[in-house]
């Protein structure tokens, strides 16, 4: 009889690891028979075909789809192939693929082979270049696989590389943006070890990312940075936080609850998964013990994976904020999980502690050896202390105006604060270590904030003693009865509570920010009488105001406001943030911060640079009505001109610091304002007198800065309907545009360098310095440019001074440019500068955005002519009834944004815009005279680079990476072409350029069919002449061939013979045959055609017919490609068209009149 001896074996894949008892995973069985059932056709299925199988059989399709997949992540030769046809199979749609990758790589990460994961980071990465939809759910699973462990490190680098290489793909999907910032924060401790030579330069991109966007992810990318503080960067980052920014943008960030898919993010999936099914049915008692075992030894196993201690942060914040309390008593409670967990880290580093005691006993010195022997108890340690603030961090900003007052409903504060205070109940030890953390925490966590987070603590004890009564103050102070002082300092904090209930607020300084880069958020200046915001953890009486006030009236109050203010000067104490320039600035902070106190000027600080008289005028100024303010002002500032151009040369000079990176045009105005670098650049051009004298001008004009520059229509209460006017600033009244600069103080020192010409250069220096610290000075000077001064050349000149040494400052600073890259020259650094101005303007202020665009093209007419860059900033800012206002423009002969020189190139670069803005493209450009008068030549050049890749610098690259490229990315613009052209007359030198590329079916078929039926006799003449000098051509027996070319067309190549019989083929073989009655009578053709229903009536003559007919036969395998269609062409008849009547411009190639010229109407449908 037969044994049962039967061997396991495993699973047999190519995807995924097996064990010899796990069945084989369903999406890889899938995919795998996918791939078998189409294997033997695998390599001789043509685009083509497939395209025609996805339209038929949808179910095929897909199965078509998935064994593609298959072959990318298998097929390491054939992968390039696969990814083409799957993009010809599917187009943008892998709606299908991207879910089927999702589930694999959530559920099967860690058993992927290594070369399988190599192919699907390939599969990323040509997904992000060809711009698939959905894009975003595969980078989301890639993202969760970033964890903080060692193995993920090469990961983390090819994404952080992949978006540095596609910049726009965060741009396009911000939810990303902010998960991509917390998940490399989290693994930053780990990451910052690796050293590399990318990883400045990755870093850098991090935290440049978290810089602008640390307001949207709410008070745990706090949390994390805190974490991070060791970090030089981040450190830096969080002074900046708590110095340079504005009383309530650090509350305001903190307030704000982060979502609990950011919390998600360290964990992987498996971790994830594994944590909800512990918490949810693990018994207490009977089954905790394996449980925990079994999650310590997947997830958390300290001496065979030290990285792992990282981890234990994130689970805790996780089940803290994310997870519920069990409603069944027999299972195990959050606290009760992270108590074991706390519990293990203590164990680990006590062993942590012995190891080192017992290896440091035949050291001579055991301290010594301690302490320069143990980075790991020094890691422990930290992770132990953020364990701890990830439980209790919500204790320090709770908000008991947001609790919910039924005891019975579901609070998100409580649900995260009550584990902290069950934690307090399990153990006398770990008790009073969690009440000293809260004590010393909440002193020095962030000191302006002190009182207001100690008396959040003190709500929650009091609202926890009162909802759960399983402790009482009492019970917890008994632990310190033997410390008086720690008792006392503990029972004042915590457990006595003032008789007023209101919140008290942190420390007022009362600081202006001027300018700052990180958020818009941080730049609002805090008043007394505002709404308070809802998200404000301060009282009710610090609220915040906008930045820019849009109603004009509010001068005075807003200034009454500021006058009302107590000045508080700040210290620093880090000098490496302070850039001392002499001894008698030393005692003072430095002179370029821009945090300028908000009611009274420093002038004491700065007595070396200012004058008394400037003094007493600039007081008097903060303090006088508008009626003799503008006097006062003029004054002041022909007093700092005569004080800046008397003075005497400098002895001091600072030394410019080279750049870690290569510095780009303006990104100079990007640095911190107190940092060296920004300082040491700011002296090679300025001095202190003149740096120091536009911060009190900036401290003067502080009410100069408006959300919006150009003055709103006024619309009737009969005129609603046409409300879309108000956009329209062509409409606005010249008298009401010089209304609306006369508002702005600052205009009165603009004024001044027209008026005051031996100052102008000093006001010109002056406004420079200014701009550093105030960037929108550039757009308001450009707008009082535009109203204020007619003479166009002048207002060009006045600005150019004003741009050319800020230009130089940043340029200077650029590094050598490596070949074959070429230094921009100062037309396009110019051209760059103006760029900057426009989307700080465009972000600031639609309407003024567009009103300055359309100023400037007037202003530099032939400077901006065909700029990508500026063009694509319209395209990306207007509607669609700014869109017709703009070619209104155009068509009047008001604008001008292109001319036919070299326009080919720029049509070139649209083809990666999406279709919305190629489309708006080409009504601006069609809107232009030349387009329609003189298109010969410009359509051929045109038509050249959207059918011929090869002449494209971006469809190289883009047909390199992607297949979609070409099919999908340039039909915009050839429809687009063809709306143009339909109404055209046809020429010789476009029908050459068509007949000289393959046939396509959506643009030359249609066109080549449209002419053949609208213009027979023009079309088919040409067309001979054209097959005449071809023949001409292949029949010359020199060794040097004549090529005929149009502009860049050349009909000598390799497939010219194809691609004329191809476009013969449809025209011939059309049903729409148009014959000129003139020369073949109707009847006679209809006798003809019953005798011989195969007739081929064709427009050219006999010998052009038999000479095209010889070439044909030389090639023998077009021939029989081509067999039957050939032989009817060369049994057909000829039909040659009438000769044109006697012209002056038969004899030239073509020339087009007026009245051919046929405009697009304009949409009337407003948008």
């Amino acid at each position: 009889m037969a044994t049962n001896n039967i061997k396991l074996i495993s699973p047999d894949s190519k995807l995924l690891q097996y064990t010899q008892i796990e069945l084989k995973d369903p999406t890889d069985a899938y995919l795998e028979s996918c791939f078998a059932a189409i294997q033997q056709n695998r390599y001789t299925i043509e685009s083509n075909t497939l395209v025609q199988i996805g339209q038929t059989n949808k179910k095929s399709k897909d199965h078509i789809s998935h064994a593609l997949l298959y072959g990318i992540l298998t097929d390491i030769n054939n992968k390039a192939k696969c990814f083409q046809d799957l993009i010809a199979l599917n187009g943008t749609n892998l709606s299908s693929i991207i879910g089927t990758l999702e589930t694999l790589i959530m559920k099967n990460w860690r058993r992927i082979y290594d070369n399988v994961r190599q192919q699907l980071i390939w599969f990323l990465r040509e997904t992000l270049a060809a711009n698939i939809d959905g894009i975003d759910r595969l980078y989301y699973v890639f993202l969760r696989q970033i964890n903080p462990h060692e193995q993920c490190l090469d990961l983390c680098e090819t994404i952080i590389e992949l978006l540095l290489i596609h910049p726009l793909f965060l741009k396009t999907y911000p939810e990303m943006k902010l998960l991509t910032i917390y998940t490399f924060l989290s693994i930053f401790p780990i990451y910052i070890r690796r050293k590399s030579q990318q990883q400045q330069r990755q870093i850098d991109f991090i935290i440049n990312l978290t810089r602008e966007n640390i307001h949207c992810l709410g008070r745990d990318g706090i949390r994390v940075l805190i974490q991070l503080g060791h970090v030089r960067e981040i450190d830096a980052f969080l002074k900046h936080l708590s110095l340079n920014t504005s009383n309530d943008y650090l509350p305001k960030i903190l307030s704000l609850e982060t979502e609990p898919k950011y919390l998600a993010l360290p964990l992987s999936f498996d971790l994830e998964r594994h944590l909800q099914f512990l918490l949810d049915n693990c018994r207490i008692n009977s089954q905790e013990k394996y449980y925990f075992e079994w999650f310590q030894s997947q997830y958390l196993n300290f001496k065979q994976h030290p990285d792992s201690i990282y981890l234990c942060s994130h689970i805790i914040r996780y089940v803290c904020v994310v997870c519920r309390n069990q409603l069944n008593p027999q299972k195990i409670t959050r606290w009760t999980f992270i108590s074991w967990l706390l519990t293990q880290l203590y164990n680990y580093q006590q062993t942590l502690h012995q190891t080192l005691i017992s290896a440091s006993q035949t050291a001579m010195n055991a301290a010594a050896f301690l302490s320069s022997s143990s980075p790991q108890l020094i890691q422990i340690n930290e992770q132990i202390i953020q364990c701890r603030l990830a439980i209790y961090y919500d204790w320090f900003l709770f908000d008991i105006n947001n609790l919910q007052q039924m005891t019975n409903e579901f609070d998100t504060q409580l649900n995260s604060t009550i584990v902290g205070y069950h934690l307090l109940t399990i153990s006398y030890h770990q008790a009073k270590q969690m009440l000293l953390f809260l004590l010393y925490t909440s002193e020095n966590l962030i000191v302006s904030l002190k009182s207001f987070l100690q008396q959040n603590i003190a709500r929650l004890f009091m609202e926890l003693f009162q909802r759960i009564p399983i402790l009482n103050s009492q019970q917890l102070l008994q632990m310190f009865t033997h410390d008086r002082d720690t008792y006392q300092r503990l029972l004042t904090t915590f457990f006595s509570l003032p008789m007023s209930t209101t919140a008290i607020s942190p420390d007022n300084d009362d600081i202006m920010i001027i300018n700052d880069d990180i958020s818009p958020n941080a730049a609002m200046p805090a008043t007394d009488d505002e709404v308070p915001s809802d998200i404000m953890i301060m009282s009710s009486n610090t609220a915040a105001t906008p930045r820019f006030s849009d109603d004009e009236d509010d001068d005075d109050d807003y200034e009454n406001r500021l006058s009302s203010h107590k000045s508080l000067d700040q210290d620093y104490d880090d000098d490496d943030d302070v850039l001392m320039i002499s001894d008698e600035t030393k005692t003072s902070t430095d002179i370029y911060n821009t945090n300028i106190i908000r009611s009274n000027f420093p002038f004491d600080r700065f007595r070396s640079y200012i004058n008394e008289h400037i003094q007493q005028l600039s007081l008097s100024y903060s303090a006088s009505t508008n009626r003799n303010k503008s006097s006062l002002l003029i004054q002041i500032c022909k007093q700092i001109a005569s004080t800046l151009s008397d003075k005497r040369l400098l002895t001091f000079q600072t030394q410019a610091i080279d750049p870690a990176g290569p510095i780009t045009s303006y990104a100079m105005i990007k640095f911190e304002k107190t940092s060296e670098k920004f300082q040491s650049r700011l002296l090679t051009t300025f001095d202190e007198q003149t740096i120091v004298n536009g911060l009190l001008c900036l401290w003067l004009l502080r009410d100069s800065f408006p959300n919006r520059l150009l003055p709103s229509l006024r619309i009737s209460q009969t005129n609603k309907t046409n409300s879309m006017l108000e956009n329209n600033f062509r409409e606005i009244p010249q008298q009401k545009l010089k209304r609306s600069i006369k508002q702005l103080s600052i205009c009165v020192l603009f004024r001044l360098i027209k008026d005051d010409i031996p100052n102008q250069d000093v006001y010109i220096k002056l406004i420079q310095s200014m701009y550093f610290f105030q960037p929108e000075i550039a757009y308001i000077f450009l707008y009082y440019l535009s109203i204020d001064i007619d003479d166009v050349k002048m207002a060009a000149d006045i600005f150019e001074k004003f741009a050319k040494d800020i230009i130089k400052l940043s340029t200077d600073h650029r590094k050598t440019a490596m070949p074959p890259a070429k230094i921009p020259t100062y037309d396009q650094d110019f051209i760059d500068f103006i760029l900057e101005i426009l989307t700080h303007c465009e972000q600031d202020d639609t309407e003024t955005f567009l009103y300055l665009f359309s100023y400037m093209y007037r202003l530099y007419s032939k400077k901006f002519l065909n700029n990508f860059k500026l063009i694509r900033l319209l395209l990306h800012t207007i509607n669609q009834f700014e869109l017709e206002q703009f070619m209104l423009d155009i068509l009047k002969h008001r604008l001008q944004l292109f001319n036919s020189h070299k326009l080919y190139s720029i049509v070139d670069q649209t083809l990666l815009f999406s279709q919305i803005e190629q489309e708006d493209f080409w009504k601006l450009l069609g809107a232009h005279d030349f387009v329609q008068n003189d298109y010969e030549q410009l359509f051929t050049n045109i038509i050249e680079h959207l059918l011929n890749q090869s002449k494209s610098v971006i469809g190289e690259q883009r047909l390199a990476k992607s297949i979609h490229y070409t099919t999908y990315r340039n039909t915009i613009a050839l429809a687009n072409v063809y709306d143009i052209l339909k109404t055209k007359i046809p020429t010789y030198g476009l029908i050459c350029c068509l007949f000289a590329h393959e046939l396509t079916k959506h643009f030359s078929e249609k066109l080549c069919l449209l002419w053949h039926e609208k213009h027979h006799d023009i079309f088919w003449r040409y067309l001979e002449r054209i097959l005449q000098k071809w023949i001409q051509r292949e029949n010359d027996q020199t060794k040097q061939k004549i090529d005929y070319k149009i502009g860049t067309i050349k009909m000598a190549n390799e497939n010219g013979l194809k691609f004329i019989l191809q476009h013969l083929q449809i025209l011939l073989e059309n049903n729409s045959i148009h014959i000129q009655e003139n020369k073949i009578d109707q009847d006679d053709l209809h006798d003809q055609l019953t005798i011989d229903e195969n007739l081929m009536n064709i427009p050219l003559s006999v010998s052009t017919i038999k000479s095209l007919i010889d070439c044909i036969h030389k090639n023998e395998q077009l021939y029989m490609e081509n067999k039957t269609f050939i032989d009817r062409l060369e049994n057909g008849n000829s039909v040659v068209p009438p000769p044109l009547p006697t012209a002056p411009a038969a004899a030239t190639t073509t020339t087009t009149t007026s009245a051919s010229i046929k405009r697009r109407k304009l949409d009337n449908n407003k948008s």
